[in-house]
C-alpha cells in the first residue's frame, strides 16, 4: 500500500528532484533542508520512503507543506523507489538525492546555468565529498575527477572503475528515461554504472569541479556500498558481467578510439581482429573483475570459428595460454607480458 501527500502548485516546474528514503532518521532532515535551501527554486520535489522502520516517515511529514509529493510505502522494495518516478518525470531536468546526502546551496543553480548554455550536454555532475556518520571527510575520495572526452571516459572507467556520484547528477529527463529503460535494474551494488557507460557513449557530460555534494558512507552497513565481504563479492560479479556486456555492445570505431593506446595491433581493421583486441583489452585491465570478464568473452571467441582462427593465427594465442590466464584470475593478476610477447603485430 502507498500513502500519497502532494501539493497542488507543482506544475510548470523545470526540475524534478527525487529523494529515496529508508531508515535515515538521523540524516533526512538535513537532506531535505539542503534541497529547500537551494538558490534555484523552480523544481518539483518528490520524496519516497521505502517502508522505513525508524522515525524517517514522521520526520518527513513535518515538511509536507514544503515537499510537492510524499510517497509512504508499507512494504520495502529492496532497491529503492526512484526509478518509477524517473520514468514518470515530466520536467526538462531530473536530479537525484538520497535521504542521507547533502547539497550545497548553489548546486542546482550552477548545474542549470551550465546545461542551459550547453544543449549538447546530456548530464552535469559535480565533485562529491564522502563523509562518515559524524560529517567528517573520509580518507577515500573517488568522486573528484576531471572532465574528459567520451572516449577518455571509457578508458578511465576501464582503468579506475566508476567515479561518477549519482546524488550529484542533473540530467536531461529524456536522456535519463532513455537510460533507465536500457538499464539492467537487477544490479544491487552497481545499479548506475552500466547506465553511466551508456551515457558517456551517447552524450557529452560535464563535471563541475567543486564539491557541491556530500555523500554519507556508513560503517554499520546501512547502505549497499558498505565494505563487507558479501558486497565485495557481489560487486565483482556485477562488474564482470557489465564489462562483458559493454564490450559486446561497443561499436568498433568507439572501441578503437577509446583504447587506441592498448591495442596489440594498432592497425586492426577487420571485425574478427577488433573482437580479438577487445578480448586482450579486458585481459589487461588493472581491475580484477574486468579481467574475469575476459574469460566470458573468450568463450564467445572460441565458439566462433572465424574469430578463433584470427586469435590463433594472427595473434598467436592458444588455449593453453588462456588456461594459464584463467588460473591467475583468482589471484587478481594476469601474465600480461606473456600475452604481449605471444601476440603477433600485423
Amino acid at each position: 500500500m502507498e500513502i500519497l501527500f502532494w501539493e497542488e502548485n507543482s506544475v510548470d516546474k523545470k526540475v524534478t528532484i527525487i529523494m529515496s528514503a529508508y531508515n535515515h532518521e538521523d540524516y533526512i532532515e538535513s537532506a531535505i533542508r539542503s534541497v529547500l535551501n537551494q538558490t534555484y527554486k523552480n523544481y518539483k520535489f518528490i520524496v519516497a520512503d521505502d517502508a522505513s522502520t525508524d522515525h524517517t516517515a514522521e520526520i518527513l511529514m513535518k515538511y509536507e507543506n514544503s515537499i510537492d509529493e510524499i510517497h509512504l510505502y508499507d512494504k520495502n522494495s529492496g532497491h529503492g523507489r526512484g526509478r518509477e518516478f524517473i520514468l514518470q518525470a515530466d520536467t526538462e531536468y531530473t536530479a537525484i538525492i538520497s535521504s542521507d546526502d547533502f547539497w550545497e546551496q548553489q548546486k542546482l543553480e550552477r548545474q542549470i546555468d551550465y546545461m542551459e548554455q550547453h544543449p549538447e550536454c546530456g548530464a552535469c555532475f559535480t565533485w562529491c565529498d564522502e563523509i562518515d556518520e559524524e560529517g567528517k571527510l573520509t580518507d577515500i575520495q573517488i568522486f573528484r575527477v576531471k572532465n574528459r572526452s567520451k572516449e577518455e571516459w571509457m578508458f578511465h572507467f576501464w582503468k579506475n572503475g566508476n567515479c561518477l556520484a549519482h546524488p550529484s547528477i542533473l540530467i536531461r529527463t529524456e536522456v535519463y528515461q532513455f537510460l533507465c529503460k536500457k538499464n539492467i535494474s537487477v544490479f544491487r551494488q552497481l545499479p548506475d554504472f552500466y547506465m553511466w557507460v551508456k551515457l558517456i557513449q551517447n552524450w557529452e557530460i560535464h563535471i563541475i569541479e567543486e564539491p557541491l555534494v556530500k555523500f554519507c558512507h556508513h560503517k554499520n552497513n546501512q547502505n549497499v556500498s558498505a565494505f563487507t565481504a558479501v558486497n565485495c563479492i557481489r560487486t565483482d560479479m556485477e562488474n564482470e558481467y557489465i564489462w562483458y556486456k559493454i564490450m559486446k555492445e561497443m561499436s568498433d570505431e568507439y572501441f578503437k578510439e577509446a583504447f587506441r593506446t592498448m591495442l596489440i595491433n594498432p592497425k586492426a581493421a577487420s571485425r574478427e581482429e577488433i573482437i580479438c583486441e577487445k578480448f586482450f583489452v579486458l585481459c589487461m585491465s588493472p581491475v580484477m573483475a574486468i579481467q574475469s570478464a575476459a574469460a566470458l568473452y573468450f568463450y564467445d571467441v572460441f565458439e566462433n570459428p572465424d574469430y578463433y582462427k584470427v586469435l590463433c593465427e594472427k595473434y598467436g594465442y592458444t588455449n593453453k595460454m588462456f588456461y594459464e590466464q584463467e588460473m591467475q584470475i583468482g589471484k587478481g593478476r594476469y601474465q600480461l607480458e606473456l600475452l604481449k610477447e605471444s601476440s603477433v603485430r600485423k
